[in-house]
């Protein structure tokens, strides 16, 4: 049944709403399900290119209302050139990519994705030229709508369409074929058509109160909208949006059935203080990146983190194959007791101050102030390509090259391992089975000898290409996480050949090259930054 809205002066264009008649048992599982797949299968299969969001054209988030929608995921199938041909290429690297859409550059992606549901058997008696690619556009959303207290978000999933007839005919043969392919069965589903979106949602209500609620505020006319998704930075393939309401939805539904005593006060003031959050996946030279913002929290733990997170990681030797690095701000023990000080005294049947007071008398240390030290304005821990597998095999853990690179006060800093020493010595621990070494600024602390000497006296991570490329932002980063693949000749390969990981494991991590995790702050805006790059 197809209703047609007359315009009047004040209203907007007339939009045509194309309702489904009423499906009933297995067809609401279905028309859910035929969205789930369309979006689900190609932003799981499809990261195809790099476009600026505001030059795309129309997205998904016209078609939904900015009142209720919680939470957003889009993805763009609608590439142009070279950002199409620059992302084919690096997923076909990836031979399970490759096995399972072998897509060249000219491929529609829309099609290789359909033919892919149908190798699985889905719609196998449905023609793509005929059924589907007359309506179905390149542009999807998935999106969580907020249905009113004590009920459950709703999933709504929204297609863009080139023909709004063509459309409804499309979806009632999905939904036909999808009910006969499924063994569920369920209430009425339904879907409609707003001029270039279809909104299918586990009800036709749904859907209708979706194009309703859209035409009055769409979502992407939002300041909050707008906001984080263009402090996300470059836009791409995917874009991501959190709605401030999502996170005291999101808390509420988990905290339903817990005592309110058992719930963390860190957590509700996250929830108090969150409002909203963005993300951008998309190509960027070879590499896929993925990009968050939202306001970054005082964090009870740490307060607001340093700009130094990576002095001490960058000064690491170059055949470091992984490493973490982040600077802690003062004050930062006082405020991790306070914050965890309840669960401690819960878990420990002590007074948080008679808990600081036994680890005092066991390790010999001052808390907060020699923990503090110890940690310094700078740390990192590293692990270096070149480790000794056979001896780690047989429980020779002395043989593993990791350690600790701390900037602070030298002096200070070994006075502290001093102590530790002093208490592990209590328990028939060597005095010299933790090694620590100054070298200028720094001091490294590990139980392996050797590595220690390559600790203090090798340079140069933060000068190589891929760490550059990784952490494109390690001047203002608070904190760094980073693997070097080709480390020590391809070290992940090797490891996974030598516990007999299977061929196509194997083959498909062989293209990657690094992988580099970031966070930094842009006034009170906290970004973080996953990079993943290839050969």
């Amino acid at each position: 049944m197809s209703d047609v809205i007359p315009p009047d002066a004040s209203a907007p264009e007339p939009t045509t709403v194309i309702e489904e008649p009423q499906p009933k048992g297995r067809k609401r599982i279905a028309l859910a399900a035929g969205g789930a797949v369309l979006v689900a299968a190609v932003a799981g299969g499809g990261a195809w290119a790099y476009q600026a969001w505001t030059q795309q054209g129309d997205q998904p988030a016209e078609a939904l209302p900015a009142s209720t929608t919680l939470g957003y995921a889009a993805i763009d199938l609608d590439p142009t050139g070279e950002q199409k041909i620059e992302a084919v290429r690096v997923l076909n690297k990836f031979p399970a990519f490759k096995d399972e859409l072998d897509l060249g550059t000219k491929d529609d992606i829309r099609e290789k994705v359909f033919e892919a549901m149908q190798k699985d058997g889905l719609c196998k008696d449905l023609d793509f030229s005929k059924d589907v690619d007359g309506w179905l556009g390149d542009r999807y959303a998935i999106a969580a709508i907020d249905q009113g207290k004590d009920k459950t978000p709703a999933p709504v999933f929204v297609l863009q369409v080139k023909d709004a007839a063509k459309a409804e005919s499309g979806l009632k043969k999905v939904a036909s074929c999808m009910a006969e392919d499924s063994e569920e069965s369920g209430e009425e589903g339904g879907y409609a058509v707003s001029g270039d979106w279809a909104i299918i949602a586990e009800t036709e209500a749904i859907a209708k109160d979706v194009v309703k609620d859209a035409e009055k505020a769409p979502l992407s006319d939002d300041e909050d909208f707008q906001r984080w998704i263009d402090a996300a930075g470059d836009p791409g393939i995917m874009s991501l949006y959190a709605a401030p309401e999502a996170a005291k939805v999101a808390f509420d539904a988990f905290a339903a059935d817990m005592p309110a005593s058992d719930l963390p006060a860190e957590a509700k003031k996250f929830v108090d203080d969150f409002k909203g959050a963005g993300g951008s996946v998309r190509i960027s030279d070879g590499s896929l990146e993925a990009e968050f913002a939202m306001e970054q929290p005082e964090d009870a733990v740490t307060g607001k983190l340093s700009k130094d997170g990576t002095l001490a990681a960058s000064s690491l030797p170059a055949t470091t194959a992984a490493m973490f690095g982040l600077a802690l701000p003062d004050g930062w023990v006082e405020k991790a007791l306070d914050a965890n000080g309840s669960m401690l005294e819960e878990e420990s049947g002590m007074s948080t101050d008679d808990l600081v007071k036994m680890i005092e008398q066991e390790t010999g240390l001052s808390v907060p102030e020699d923990i503090e030290t110890l940690t310094g304005e700078s740390l990192a821990l590293a692990i270096d390509a070149d480790f000794d597998a056979d001896a780690i095999m047989q429980g020779d853990f002395t043989a593993i090259p990791v350690g600790l690179k701390i900037k602070g006060d030298p002096k200070a800093i070994e006075k502290v391992i001093d102590k530790l020493r002093a208490a592990g010595a209590k328990y028939d621990m060597p005095r010299n089975f933790v090694v620590s070494k100054t070298s200028g600024d720094y001091v490294v602390v590990t139980i392996n000898a050797k590595y220690a000497d390559k600790l203090a006296a090798e340079k140069g991570l933060g000068d190589t290409d891929l760490f550059e490329k990784v952490v494109p932002k390690d001047e203002d980063a608070t904190g760094v996480f980073f693997i070097n693949f080709d480390a020590g000749s391809h070290w992940l390969d090797n490891l996974l050949s030598d516990l007999g990981a299977p061929d196509e494991i194997v083959d498909n991590v062989k293209p990657l090259q690094g992988i580099g995790v970031s966070g930094w702050a842009d006034g009170d805006v906290g970004h973080s930054l996953l990079t993943v790059t290839t050969e």
